[in-house]
């Protein structure tokens, strides 16, 4: 398909009555039974798929009228995800400066995902030094743990207070206890860390941990190529250096072993730098999970570099090909 403005798609506007039909207009390359399949994706979200069998016949001896009659009465079976987030929030940029300014859409399985506005909110200074303090602030961990834990946990209320609209603040507080995943869409060139936010109502003294602690948070930019995944999950590569200092990556590979054996999945662990180019190359996972160290290049983000064993690393530049 071509027309709309990302990888094979049409684009179709959001309103409250129907858009015009969309015509397509198909030209078959073989003869003989086949699917076409259309999946829908209302603002990057697979909202579902219709599949369509087909027969191609040839074209002598039979009319338009005919091979018209063989689709028409038959009943399209829409197709929906297994899984969608409870809550899914849309965040759009309104302007930039002199303030930064946004729209916060909801779209919930309250109210049977119908996308409605939350609000608007505009934050007056500059926000992308502040959010790179922010991050620069978290990574100084030369401070006592409870100074650190304390600090976390004002940053996450002012997040809440800045990003939340009202409404959104209600909204929250009604559904909390039914609410089991979050995934925010955003088109903010800023980076902000939805995931940190720590919601809490002062007049009646309640504090909820960070979003991405307590509900299955997901966050990515609007508008960028949705990947569908393998259907099944069969084989996953688990880079971890064989002798990594970090404690909580050794336990998060025991856990994922586990977690391996009981769902009957092939799980391998590697740390060479040629074996990783070779799967990744060949496509021999449908997942790579990295645990180790890493360096961002902020003046040369292409440089940046993930640690690996016999002091190896991996740079955008090295998969950049693939």
């Amino acid at each position: 398909m071509v027309g709309g403005k990302y990888w094979g798609t049409i684009d179709v506007p959001l309103a409250v009555i129907d858009s015009k039909p969309l015509i397509f207009i198909l030209k078959p390359y073989k003869e003989g039974l086949n699917k076409i399949v259309i999946h829908f994706i209302q603002l990057g979200i697979p909202s579902g798929k219709i599949v369509l069998e087909t027969n191609v016949l040839p074209k002598s001896g039979i009319s338009q009228s005919d091979t018209e009659s063989q689709f028409i009465d038959k009943p399209w079976h829409f197709i929906k995800p297994s899984t969608r987030p409870y809550i899914t929030l849309f965040i759009y940029e309104k302007k930039r400066s002199p303030d930064y300014q946004f729209d916060v859409l909801i779209d919930s399985e309250k109210e049977n995902y119908q996308l409605h506005p939350v609000g608007t909110k505009t934050l007056p200074h500059d926000v992308e030094k502040r959010i790179q303090f922010l991050f620069k602030d978290i990574e100084n961990n030369i401070l006592p743990t409870d100074r650190i834990n304390n600090r976390l946990k004002g940053k996450g209320r002012l997040l809440y207070k800045e990003l939340f609209p009202e409404e959104l603040k209600n909204i929250y507080w009604q559904i909390k206890d039914r609410i089991r995943s979050i995934h925010v869409l955003s088109n903010d060139p800023y980076n902000i860390p939805w995931e940190m936010i720590r919601p809490y109502d002062e007049r009646r003294g309640l504090e909820d941990p960070f979003l991405c602690e307590q509900f299955a948070f997901s966050r990515r930019t609007t508008g960028k190529e949705t990947i569908f995944c393998n259907e099944k999950l069969q084989k996953v590569m688990i880079v971890i250096p064989s002798e990594t200092d970090l404690e909580s990556a050794k336990q998060e590979l025991e856990w994922l072993k586990q977690l391996a054996d009981n769902k009957k999945i092939d799980l391998h662990t590697i740390s060479d730098y040629k074996r990783i180019l070779n799967a990744l190359e060949n496509g021999e996972y449908d997942i790579y999970h990295f645990s180790t160290h890493g360096e961002f290049k902020q003046s040369r983000p292409t440089i940046s570099q993930i640690l690996l064993d016999n002091d190896h690393n991996l740079t955008p530049e090295d998969i950049s090909p693939m």
